[in-house]
């Protein structure tokens, strides 16, 4: 989840760096408050006192065919991150 989050706004990152001001250059650092912004992020609000468990819970009550159909529109999104970060980085590497 962390490097769905990551890759994502790597991806907006970049989309400005292509379509908004082409002079920008993030350094690495950028990137590392980014990575450790999300890791803290997760670990509060899903990790802290094992919020995780009452999540899971829920989700193992849900009927079979939802829970089916969840599992389609999460595997979509993820697709789409994934071959947006792809796509994005395609686009910096003809700018350069």
């Amino acid at each position: 989840m962390i490097a769905l989050e990551f890759w994502f706004t790597i991806t907006l990152l970049n989309y400005y760096n292509i379509f908004v001001n082409r002079n920008i250059h993030f350094s690495k650092s950028v990137y590392i408050s980014i990575a450790l912004f999300f890791v803290i992020l997760s670990y509060f609000s899903i990790d802290y006192e094992e919020i995780w468990k009452k999540y899971n819970k829920e989700f193992d009550q849900l009927p079979k065919s939802k829970n089916r159909i969840g599992s389609w529109i999460v595997f979509g999104i993820i697709l789409f991150i994934i071959g947006n970060f792809v796509y994005s980085i395609y686009l910096m590497s003809q700018i350069n």
